[in-house]
C-alpha cells in the first residue's frame, strides 16, 4: 500500500504544478503602445515572489519583456507594447527548469488607424526657397521617437527631406524647398517595414 501511495504521488504533484495559476489579458486587441492589464492568481502554497510574469511573440517565441510577481499572489501587471503582432503571457515559477505554471491567450497589437493622425502643410504652392510648415498630430500612445514626418517627391517617389518628431507626437516641422516640382508630406511610423500612416499634398514648388 505504502508503496502505491508513493509512486502515486509523483504524477499528482506534477499534474498539479501545471494548474497553480491562472492568467488572464485584457484587452486581446490593442494599438501600438496602449496598456494591456495581465492578471494573474496563484492557487497554491508554492508562490515566490521571484516568480514572473513574460511576454512573448507568437510568431517567434522570444521574450520581450518580464515582470516579477513580487508580493503578492494574485495582482495586475501592466504591459505596453512597441511593434505590431501577437504576443501571449507566461506564468513562469522561479523553480528548477522554471515551469510554467499558466498560460494566457493571444493578444493583437496593432497599427491605430490613419483617421487617428493628422498631416497639414501650410500651404499648397509655394516660391523656391520658401518655407512650408506642416503640422502633425497622432495618438500619444503611439508615438515612438523615431517617427518621422518626410518630404516625398510626388513624381519620382524620392525622399527629399526627413525630420524625427522627436519626442512630441504633435507639433510642426519646417522644410525649405528648393527645387521645382509636386511634393507629398508623409507621417513614417519607426517601425519593421516602416509604415507610412498618413500622406498630405501634393505641394507644388514653382521655378
Amino acid at each position: 500500500g505504502l508503496l502505491a501511495l508513493t509512486l502515486l504521488s509523483t504524477p499528482l504533484y506534477a499534474s498539479a504544478q501545471a494548474v497553480q495559476a491562472t492568467l488572464t489579458v485584457s484587452p486581446t486587441t490593442v494599438e501600438l503602445g496602449q496598456s494591456i492589464q495581465v492578471t494573474y492568481n496563484v492557487l497554491t502554497s508554492s508562490f515566490r515572489s521571484s516568480d514572473s510574469i513574460a511576454m512573448f511573440r507568437t510568431d517567434t517565441n522570444q521574450l520581450v519583456a518580464s515582470e516579477r510577481v513580487g508580493t503578492l499572489k494574485s495582482g495586475t501587471k501592466t504591459f505596453s507594447i512597441k511593434k505590431p503582432g501577437s504576443y501571449y503571457f507566461q506564468y513562469k515559477a522561479s523553480l528548477s527548469g522554471n515551469p510554467v505554471f499558466a498560460t494566457s491567450g493571444t493578444v493583437t497589437v496593432t497599427i491605430p488607424d490613419a483617421s487617428k493622425y493628422t498631416l497639414t502643410p501650410s500651404k499648397t504652392t509655394l516660391s523656391m526657397g520658401e518655407t512650408l510648415q506642416v503640422t502633425y498630430a497622432g495618438p500619444t500612445h503611439a508615438h515612438q521617437s523615431g517617427d518621422d514626418i518626410v518630404i516625398v517627391n510626388a513624381t519620382s517617389g524620392k525622399y527629399v527631406s526627413t525630420q524625427s518628431l522627436g519626442i512630441s507626437p504633435t507639433g510642426v516641422k519646417s522644410f525649405v524647398l528648393d527645387t521645382p516640382g509636386s511634393y507629398l508630406a508623409q507621417y513614417k511610423l519607426s517601425l519593421v517595414g516602416a509604415p507610412v500612416v498618413k500622406t498630405a499634398g501634393p505641394v507644388t514648388v514653382l521655378p
